[in-house]
């Protein structure tokens, strides 16, 4: 089985590339955004117009029905509510399934998203731990403050920050649960299975500068389209928390911060668009460490490469 990835830091266009694509090969595609599984969650995220067609589905279970847009079914996208989890090991898990669907209907599975962890737990077969963690736990660790957090975490394992991301306080927390339910190590996050599928992994950006402008014109655009009304109504009807807000990160966050009253409208994008800027920057870090990426800007040769890559025995 042959399986396109369609990846690259913030802003640089990966949706509307990857429908093309899905539309010119015959495909279906795979939504490796870690905050596009929510819904109620569309402007913040990015999510590409279209619904959710409850005619058919993939039953994994449970049964996950495809979000359509421009003709293209796309999966993991509008599948939990806010306050859910969703974890790594629950998108490998899912992918996986949904690639093998994809595939046995003659169509060209496509991962299309920028969250590199999800990414990376598919082309590379990442194993996740099987320690059971208690609810006890679980509501012991996400009680502590993420500076608590975290200096528990480096007490039990000073190096953690080469096996996860430190800086995203719900990583430390799920860390920390394993550790302290018996987890010995955190390579042990870490461990590879064979893949079940031979990848292509596509990368698009633009130079530094020239990501920066796309982040601002798209973050001003999400303003100027309702972003703020659709967070502060997330908090209003209850879907979310401050905390949950907070998980959540960028533009969830510092917009979050805003409609409670903590800092100021100019405050928020300032602080939102540095944010930003700095996220893509850590994106593309980790997609040149970890993902094996080839890096195309220009369609014509994204396609010829695809076109060659599919027909390879």
């Amino acid at each position: 089985m042959k399986v396109v990835v369609i990846t690259g830091p913030t802003a640089c266009g990966k949706s509307d590339i990857g429908i093309r694509l899905a539309q010119k090969f015959n495909g279906e595609i795979i939504s490796a955004d870690s905050r596009q599984v929510y819904k109620k969650m569309d402007i913040g995220t990015g999510k590409v117009l279209g619904s959710t067609d409850f005619s058919n589905y993939i039953d994994i279970p449970p049964k996950l029905y495809p979000f359509i847009s421009e003709g293209i079914k796309h999966w993991l996208i509008d599948i939990l509510n806010p306050a859910e989890q969703f974890s790594v090991a629950d998108f490998q898990k899912y992918a996986e399934k949904i690639e093998i669907d994809i595939d046995r209907r003659n169509k060209i599975p496509f991962i299309v998203g920028g969250t590199g962890f999800f990414i990376r737990s598919l082309t590379e077969g990442l194993m996740f731990p099987n320690v059971k963690v208690s609810e006890e736990t679980i509501n012991n660790v996400e009680s502590l403050p993420y500076e608590e957090a975290l200096k528990q975490l480096l007490t039990l394992q000073n190096n953690a920050d080469e096996f996860i991301d430190i800086k995203n306080p719900r990583r430390v927390q799920r860390a920390l649960s394993l550790m302290m339910s018996g987890m010995k190590n955190l390579s042990e996050m870490r461990m590879h299975k064979k893949t079940i599928a031979q990848y292509l992994v596509i990368g698009i950006t633009y130079d530094r500068e020239t990501i920066n402008k796309r982040i601002l014109k798209r973050l001003d655009d999400r303003l100027n389209h309702g972003m703020v009304e659709e967070i502060d109504s997330l908090l209003k009807n209850g879907d979310v928390t401050t905390e949950r807000l907070d998980d959540f990160g960028l533009e969830y966050r510092w917009i979050g911060r805003f409609v409670t009253g903590q800092m100021t409208y100019d405050e928020m994008h300032e602080k939102l668009y540095t944010e930003i800027c700095r996220f893509a920057k850590r994106q593309m870090t980790w997609f040149k460490k970890y993902c094996n990426v080839t890096w195309i800007n220009n369609e014509k040769q994204i396609t010829e490469m695809i076109d060659k890559f599919l027909k390879e025995i």
